[in-house]
């Protein structure tokens, strides 16, 4: 969601970005025609989007009018969010397992996480700016900022998607179902 309150939704069967009011009145279309597998889209601050392409294994970087300004190749691109210092968080799910960090200019700064996940998809982080990761084998991992493994937590289902509130609670969707955890 936009700081307007605008919500941007990665559209994998059109192969776009959908962008809709909060009555889901759509208002743009972003990147139609430009994308193959568009699944996790994230808008900063200066109405930025950024948007894991997983089937064209790329991190595509649009303005607010949907022109692409960069891209970044990275294996299977699936989520991404981003931290207080304003550095993109991408799980991939390819031929290394793991996560990256960007920068706003989509430049590598950080790769962590292969020895401890087997399908990273989802990925968020708190207040602190530690890294949750919703691992497709029941499984929520935890790094710190630094990209440092903390802990993982055995859940319900495969997670697929991920939030963490101010609260501590952790909410996941695996294929069917959301479900939290009180931590």
């Amino acid at each position: 969601m936009a700081d307007n309150g605008d919500y941007y939704t990665a559209d994998s069967v059109n192969k776009c970005i959908v962008v809709s009011d909060a009555k889901s009145e759509v208002k743009q279309i972003i990147a139609m025609g430009k994308l193959k597998y568009p699944t996790g889209v994230f808008v900063d601050k200066d109405r930025n989007v950024f948007i894991a392409d997983y089937s064209a294994h790329c991190v595509i970087k649009c303005n607010g009018d949907g022109d692409i300004i960069s891209r970044r190749q990275l294996s299977k691109p699936y989520s991404l969010t981003m931290n207080s210092k304003y550095q993109l968080i991408v799980s991939c799910d390819g031929d290394v397992k793991c996560i990256y960090v960007l920068d706003s200019n989509l430049e590598i700064l950080n790769q962590f996480g292969s020895d401890h996940l087997e399908y990273p998809w989802g990925v968020t982080v708190d207040n602190a700016d530690n890294i949750y990761v919703a691992d497709d084998t029941g499984k929520i991992v935890k790094f710190d900022r630094q990209g440092e493994y903390q802990e993982t937590v055995t859940v319900d289902g495969d997670p697929v998607y991920i939030a963490v509130f101010t609260d501590g609670r952790i909410v996941y969707s695996d294929d069917f179902t959301v479900k939290v955890i009180y931590k």
